[in-house]
Formats: C-alpha cells, structure tokens, sequence
C-alpha cells in the first residue's frame, strides 16, 4: 500500500537545482527521492548534535573533520 503523500512546491536557486539533478543522476533515481533522503538525514543529524552528539567525518587518510552545523 502507497504512503500518503503531501505535494509541495519549492522554489530553489539555479544552482542547487543543478546539484539536485547531478545527486539524482549519480544516484539513478528521482529529484524527490533526493530530497527525501536529505530531509532524513538532516532530521538524524540534527538530533544527533541536540543529544549533544558530534558528527565527524573521515577522508580516506584517516584525517578526521567535524562537521558543525548552524541555524539559518
């Protein structure tokens, strides 16, 4: 059975869209699978740091970078 759903309209800057088709493309799958994932993620990360969490990420030398994020 379908999850409802609730149809939304955006307006973005060139640019992102640019980025949006390339993700989408890299990913072989929709615009709005891109933007859904993104909203999850935001969603983990966001609580992850309001737990008081820190989000690191690794390059493949082993150097570690933090990842802060801020309100807009």
């Amino acid at each position: 059975m379908a999850r409802p759903v609730v149809k939304l309209s955006v307006n973005l800057p060139p640019g992102d869209v640019a980025m949006l088709r390339e993700l989408a493309k890299r990913r072989s799958t929709t615009m709005t699978e891109v933007i859904r994932r993104g909203i999850g993620t935001e969603k983990y990360l966001q609580d992850t740091v309001d737990k008081g969490g820190k989000i690191l990420v690794e390059d493949r030398r082993g150097r570690r970078r933090e990842i802060v994020l801020r309100d807009s």
